[in-house]
């Protein structure tokens, strides 16, 4: 079972009030700032103990990944960079990719030209804007015809919503 965690606000203000977690099976409630200035020691606690108990640290230059001083061989290169983040990414991304070989008129094995092309599309705004933007426009058309400048339904709009008000006060 998780822990719960509650709020106690006096004062008006959630600044001023406290918050406690309280753990199932222990008898009191312990602030979060107490767990996590706990839990900072007991990792600076296993830091040291490691520190001291372990093996001596190994000094190595941070960009060259543990190997030593990087040489024309073992550097990286922008493709060997990206690849490891386009594997992840391209699954979430899906980019489209188009590829035009364009080969002399005499050889169908020379070619001419080569044309690549890397096409991202916005997904959050394909699946998420559009729609949402097409839902307010509907309920934008929809307003128009409840607007139609007439007195007497105003009236009657401000009287449902009364009515509607008085029926949850009743039934709450």
């Amino acid at each position: 079972e998780l822990g719960l965690v509650t709020g106690i606000v006096r004062g008006g203000s959630p600044a001023t009030g406290t918050v406690r977690l309280h753990l199932p099976g222990v008898g009191a409630g312990y602030s979060p700032l107490l767990i996590i200035v706990g839990l900072a020691v007991l990792v600076g606690g296993i830091a040291a103990l490691a520190r001291v108990v372990g093996r001596p640290r190994r000094r190595a230059v941070a960009w060259g990944c543990g190997d030593g001083p990087q040489t024309a061989r073992t550097e990286y290169t922008a493709t060997s960079f990206a690849e490891p983040l386009q594997r992840v990414f391209d699954d979430v991304l899906r980019p489209e990719h188009d590829v035009e070989v364009s080969h002399y008129a005499e050889s169908a094995y020379l070619v001419e030209r080569v044309r690549f092309q890397l096409r991202v599309p916005d997904r959050i705004e394909t699946y998420l804007y559009v729609p949402l933007l097409a839902a307010g426009r509907r309920v934008g058309r929809a307003a128009r015809l409840l607007a139609s400048g007439s007195v007497h339904r105003y009236l009657a709009y401000g009287l449902v919503a009364l009515l509607i008000v008085l029926v949850a006060g009743v039934s709450g």
